[in-house]
């Protein structure tokens, strides 16, 4: 058993490996001049200029390195400084793994506690399988093509995936379920990681669930003596707010006042699933990174999921905001025949696992 002042450093350069690893499997999400529209939370690219990008996304991975050997504040402290420019140029790149990574990396700066290490997970879990109770979740997972499984035996995965979830992160907390837990959490990630290569074929979260499953096994299996209290926490109130926020995010996200993705719904099919109906008139007139995924409904309409056009280029989802659908249309408006109107040329919709 490792001693609790050295955990951090375990827990950090597991979170640094992970965003090293996507780093290179996302690789053009970091890259802005490319043929998709990208997402700034500011008007102007003032902070990285395309001539600077380049040299920017080579000291990141230099800082992965060097902080991987030593995790220094410093070098942690620049991290998370570059790592907010690059999403205000693009909030594509707030990722749910991403942002699991830099709250990790927030924690250790603050000299926090093994407790917020635990709660930050808990936390993580716990919302994981909350947000899966919504008709969106039962209706895709009792809908879904699994093996020939019967539909009793689908309903029972629609009601339970998210109260087994929800129950496991909470025995996290206490130390007669904590072992139990842990190895219910690791079996989950042991299932998604099948499913993965069975039937979703998004192989970027395969490094995000194999180390969960090494911190989880840090943080709950192999310091299990280690009390889970706040006597032993040094940490300052910035600390203590950066958890709060983390832990109450999600439920303002009920509310909207909080990002789906950073309220860890990605996995949920609850959240905003935009698509265009395509007309005749524009459909051979779009970049063919997108003619490629049209699909056509049972009334012969043409139409194109947002997700699978950006996921087939950034290899990571949309940011699925409504807020950035306008640089969408700015984007496609640009391809459209002179004289054309977009609302009437291509009809934007949102689609919905509830039915």
């Amino acid at each position: 058993m490792q001693r609790a002042y050295q955990l951090p450093y375990t827990i950090v350069r597991l979170s640094l490996l992970l965003n090293f690893i996507l780093l290179f499997t996302t690789n053009q999400l970091w890259i802005s001049t490319k043929s998709l529209p990208i997402f700034p939370l500011i008007d102007d690219k003032w902070l990285t200029p395309d001539y600077l990008e380049f040299p920017i996304l080579i000291i990141y991975v230099i800082l992965h390195f060097l902080s991987f050997i030593k995790p220094k504040k410093i070098f942690i402290g620049l991290i998370i400084f570059i790592y907010t420019i690059l999403v205000l140029n693009d909030q594509n790149r707030l990722v749910t793994y991403h942002y699991q990574v830099m709250i990790t990396l927030f924690l250790f700066l603050f000299n926090s506690s093994t407790t917020l290490y635990k709660g930050l997970f808990i936390g993580i879990y716990f919302w994981g399988g909350i947000h899966k109770f919504n008709p969106c979740f039962y209706s895709y997972v009792s809908n879904i093509h699994l093996f020939g499984l019967p539909d009793f035996f689908k309903f029972a995965l629609a009601i339970g995936i998210p109260l087994v979830e929800t129950l496991l992160a909470i025995g996290l907390i206490f130390k007669l379920t904590k072992k139990y837990a842990f190895i219910g959490l690791v079996s989950m990630h042991v299932l998604v990681l099948i499913l993965v290569f069975l039937l979703f074929k998004s192989y970027n979260i395969i490094p995000w669930n194999i180390i969960n499953c090494f911190i989880l096994f840090h943080l709950f299996w192999n310091n299990q003596k280690i009390p889970f209290s706040k006597k032993n926490s040094k940490q300052g109130m910035a600390t203590l707010i950066l958890v709060t926020t983390i832990l109450v995010g999600p439920f303002l996200n009920k509310i909207d006042l909080w990002d789906e993705f950073i309220a860890f719904k990605m996995y949920t099919y609850d959240v905003n699933q935009f698509y265009y109906e395509v007309s005749d008139e524009v459909k051979g007139s779009l970049p063919e990174e997108i003619q490629q995924y049209y699909r056509e409904d049972e009334n012969g309409k043409t139409f194109f999921y947002l997700y699978d056009w950006f996921f087939s280029i950034n290899k990571a989802p949309m940011y699925p905001e409504e807020r950035n659908i306008i640089r969408v249309e700015q984007y496609l408006e640009g391809y459209l025949p002179s004289g054309m109107v977009f609302n009437e040329e291509l009809i934007l919709k949102n689609y919905s696992y509830c039915k």
